[in-house]
């Protein structure tokens, strides 16, 4: 795990294992989401991610631009070197495991019509133009959490670029552009949808495929750094609280008014926010409040120390927590292949009893951690040993 280690380092000047046990918790609802539990609000702690993502990076980013004395060549190289040696490696080997899996399972039969979105970064942008059935098969069952990879990856591809050619000044400025671009994108981006495709209820699904409706979560995260934020005294626990209590109450006037009454099923099964709703603009507000949200959840982290530990940093500092958080990265790439051979041999569907159904996730959740953790000794590791130390 010293390789995550090292990068917060990089980017902070110190190891935060808060922000490990923060990427433990989205990585849970993920799990639990995909493992058909019938909750699909699995999508918002994704956000956290991208807020993640832009902290650390554009930290980092700002280092070593300032440390390369006008090298172009040198800040590109050394950044994408770490990057390739962290990103590629695991995610290469996930499909390398599926082409070789296509020859011999019948259900990847449509994985050619993915692949080539899949090899290049781009599986978010061909993903909308699939049908409807093609969604739902197996194939794209299992490859469909990659989406938020291209997002990332191509954002990784912008953002050392506006870094190194924009200013102090003008860089405040492009982050505060893309972080009120990226709501105004998505209204016009939704807009279009709802008028040019013949279902208008997958709009939601579309707009949060597309790379641009999320710039606000990756620049929120890089405000932190470009604004200096962390310098203000502020009780950033309380703006978290806030903002997302902000978001679960517009989530329950969402389904008041979607249904005309209250319904604790449906809000339950999503939290209001229903991939196929589009008649409020969830696909554009909701976003808003749960990437301000985690960018102040992200804040309150990285000043714990600067006041008295609050009882949710405690609990983000808990090892197993903590260790799940670092693994996260390969949990994230494998867990959709795990939980297909998951259901194929041992839960096969739900069962009535609740308590049986925590059970098996339990026990897929155990799998998971426990192929991410063999692929981060035996294989990973081979290839962050080459990553050079960022100087502190």
């Amino acid at each position: 795990m010293k390789d995550q280690v090292a990068e917060q380092k990089a980017s902070s000047g110190k190891y935060i294992p808060e922000l490990d046990g923060f990427r433990a918790i989205p990585m849970f609802f993920v799990l639990w989401g995909h493992f058909g539990a019938q909750y699909s609000h699995f999508w918002f702690p994704v956000q956290g991610f991208f807020i993640l993502s832009g902290f650390l990076i554009s930290r980092i980013l700002i280092k070593e631009k300032a440390r390369s004395n006008g090298d172009f060549k040198s800040y590109f190289k050394t950044y994408w070197w770490r990057r390739s040696l962290r990103i590629f490696p695991i995610y290469y080997l996930y499909l390398f495991i599926l082409i070789g899996l296509y020859f011999v399972l019948p259900d990847l039969a449509d994985l050619p019509r993915l692949i080539l979105g899949l090899l290049t970064y781009t599986f978010n942008f061909m993903s909308p133009s699939a049908d409807i059935d093609f969604m739902h098969s197996k194939a794209f069952e299992i490859t469909q959490h990659l989406w938020t990879m291209s997002v990332e990856e191509q954002f990784y591809i912008f953002l050392p670029l506006i870094i190194w050619f924009a200013s102090e000044r003008w860089l405040r400025i492009w982050t505060v552009f893309f972080i009120i671009g990226a709501f105004l994108f998505r209204i016009g981006l939704g807009a279009y949808y709802i008028e040019t495709l013949p279902y208008p209820t997958v709009t939601g699904n579309f707009v949060r495929l597309n790379t641009l409706s999320h710039f606000d979560a990756f620049f929120m995260g890089v405000a932190i750094n470009v604004f200096s934020l962390k310098r203000y005294k502020i009780n950033w626990w309380w703006l978290f609280v806030v903002f997302f209590a902000l978001f679960i109450g517009a989530g329950i006037w969402n389904v008041i008014d979607r249904l005309g009454q209250w319904d604790s099923v449906v809000y339950w099964s999503h939290l209001g926010y229903h991939i196929s709703w589009y008649e409020n603009y969830e696909y554009v507000w909701c976003y808003t409040l749960i990437n301000f949200s985690f960018m102040f959840c992200v804040l309150a982290l990285i000043t714990q120390g600067e006041r008295k530990p609050s009882l949710w940093g405690k609990l983000l500092k808990f090892k197993p927590l903590v260790l799940f958080g670092r693994l996260s990265y390969g949990v994230y790439t494998y867990h959709m292949l795990v939980l297909y051979f998951f259901s194929s041999f041992i839960y096969s569907a739900r069962k009535p009893e609740m308590w049986i159904n925590v059970s098996y996730f339990i026990l897929y959740v155990l799998l998971v951690f426990a192929v991410s953790w063999l692929s981060y000794e035996f294989f990973e590791k081979k290839f962050l040993r080459l990553k050079p130390e960022y100087s502190k």
